[in-house]
């Protein structure tokens, strides 16, 4: 999961897909209550720091989250937004979302300025197995009896299942973010990937998220050829093009290194062979010279005790 998340990191956290991804979960989740909500635009983005302190047990610990951001208008901060990876489901993860925005609200009271803002966990799925069934609300994880309900405070972990979406849903997402959207819900329906032809902004990162993804070593030649377009200076890069020329490299790459590996291995195999039969060669070569010995010391007439006894002493010899 590090690795993956490092890998989702990279791609989500540009300002341009950071906003893709949060207005396209606003136009999904706000079809079915009628709201429309304001377009975070990445101009709009501000980083700030995703760790934590908090103290527990007497000790002092750190937690980070995995992307968030301040979204601010007209120089003031509406909200925070904190995006969660999750490749698999996390049963505690509306624990772990309440104490991320627990501690966050806790940073605004350390702050000397008045200003106050809410925060929005958004847990993006990646998962293409099954769908997501990890309770959503602190009521399910913790099985609150009904007469303490009005008492707690219910969180609740707002889910992303990326590989679910519906055509509709998934065209919501313009950004690099949509070849991620793309690949899940083509691998979970065809266990397959064809991408579409369509530019790429941020090619560094959406080929390493698709390695780390796929677990394709060709997506490393891939990085190498587009060292190379670089040079020449092309700029706009088509992902589908771009991604067959890798995977035809890299078929051919795998032919010459089969090529290679079976030469190889035809030559180890050939000198094992030829020293296995200089062996029995040699073996035959020494019992028939041992036989005409035999035949030469029983004609001067040797009794047979005499001739185990010259046997045994020609056998330690040779």
């Amino acid at each position: 999961m590090a690795k993956k998340d490092m890998g989702e990191k990279l791609l989500a956290d540009y300002n341009d897909v950071f906003a893709d991804i949060v207005n396209a979960y606003f136009s999904i989740t706000s079809r079915s209550i009628g709201r429309k909500i304001p377009e975070v635009k990445p101009e709009n983005l501000r980083n700030t720091r995703p760790r934590s302190i908090y103290k527990a047990e007497g000790s002092i610990h750190e937690q980070e989250r995995d992307i968030v951001k301040l979204w601010v208008s007209e120089g003031i901060v509406l909200c925070l937004v904190g995006l969660e990876n999750q490749t698999e489901m996390d049963y505690d993860m509306v624990l772990r979302v309440f104490g991320y925005e627990g501690a966050d609200y806790r940073k605004q009271l350390l702050k000397r300025k008045k200003e106050r803002y809410f925060v929005i966990t958004i847990v993006l799925y990646y998962g293409t197995d099954t769908r997501w069934t990890a309770p959503v609300d602190l009521f399910s994880r913790l099985n609150v009896p009904e007469g303490f309900r009005e008492h707690v405070n219910n969180c609740k972990v707002n889910v992303l299942e990326l590989a679910w979406l519906t055509d509709e849903e998934a065209s919501y997402f313009k950004s690099d973010f949509r070849f991620v959207v793309d690949y899940l819900r083509q691998v979970r329906a065809n266990k397959d990937y064809v991408p579409e032809e369509s530019a790429v902004e941020h090619i560094d990162e959406m080929l390493k998220l698709m390695e780390i993804f796929t677990g394709d070593r060709r997506f490393e030649d891939a990085q190498k050829k587009l060292e190379k377009m670089r040079e020449e200076g092309e700029e706009k890069i088509m992902i589908r093009s771009f991604l067959r020329d890798a995977e035809e490299r890299g078929i051919a790459i795998g032919v010459e290194q089969g090529l290679e590996q079976g030469i190889a291995m035809g030559v180890e195999q050939g000198i094992e062979q030829g020293i296995a039969q200089e062996a029995a060669r040699n073996k035959a070569e020494k019992e028939r010279k041992r036989e005409e010995l035999m035949k030469f010391v029983r004609s001067f007439g040797m009794s047979p005790e005499q001739i185990k006894e010259f046997t045994v002493i020609y056998d330690g010899k040779n």
